[in-house]
């Protein structure tokens, strides 16, 4: 009985040979060219790497200028990677690197905080965005800093001018955003303080305080005296606080 099943075309030896030939010239080409740069980039690099071995920048935003510089260079290659394996190159350009990416982190999180602007949002919604940021940012910061000693001995030791005091700076920031919040709510609770409402953004209120005070680790003189108005607004409109 014939067989009239159809079969599926195969690719053959031939057709597998020909794919691996071209995976190999594939790779050969690459390799050459990681080669070529090696050479024809092999001063520059060498240079840079003096550079980075003698570097003594003053503080981290000129640090951060110096590998952005570094890193502009080496955007030049190939494959920095392979390539950088085939020439001398110092380890501490990778702690540069790790000091500059946490710094912009940090800066990034303390501009966020520290520039806050309302919007066109209803104020619950900005209410909302400014405790949802805030919650993220305890919670990444908090994970941040459990590396604290570590990361800051590392970067000291390469000779880096890492900011120690920078994680309070970051948590300072926050005071601003808790400023704003309560700003908001003693705006809406002094137009009506019998409305359900005033009550509920009250009580939001002394709770965002308590959230900021505590990742902080206190409150500045303004913040202190919008949380004494924020107690005396709320006491003429909500239950005795237990």
């Amino acid at each position: 009985m014939l067989n009239t099943a159809v079969k599926t075309p195969s690719k053959g030896p031939q057709g597998s040979s020909s794919l691996f030939l071209e995976e190999l010239e594939s790779r050969s080409s690459r390799k050459k060219l990681i080669q070529e740069d090696a050479v024809s980039f092999r001063q520059g690099l060498a240079d840079l790497a003096k550079d980075i071995e003698e570097a003594k920048p003053k503080d981290m935003p000129r640090l951060v200028e110096f590998v952005q510089a570094g890193d502009a260079y080496l955007d030049k290659l190939v494959d920095e990677h392979e390539v950088l394996k085939l020439v001398p190159w110092p380890s501490r350009y990778g702690v540069m690197r790790e000091a500059t990416k946490l710094f912009g982190d940090l800066m990034a999180i303390k501009a966020r905080l520290g520039t806050w602007r309302t919007s066109a949002r209803t104020v619950e919604e900005e209410l909302e965005a400014m405790e949802n940021y805030t919650r993220a940012t305890v919670e990444r910061m908090d994970l941040l800093q459990q590396q604290e000693t570590s990361v800051a001995e590392r970067f000291i030791k390469a000779g880096l001018p890492w900011k120690v005091g920078v994680w309070k700076e970051v948590r300072s920031a926050a005071l601003h955003l808790l400023a704003q919040y309560t700003t908001l709510v003693l705006q809406v609770a002094n137009r009506d303080l019998s409305s359900s409402r005033s009550a509920r953004l009250l009580k939001g209120a002394i709770a965002y305080t308590y959230l900021v005070h505590a990742f902080v680790g206190g409150l500045c003189p303004r913040c202190t005296e919008l949380f004494s108005s924020l107690v005396e607004v709320a006491q003429k409109c909500l239950p005795p606080l237990q």
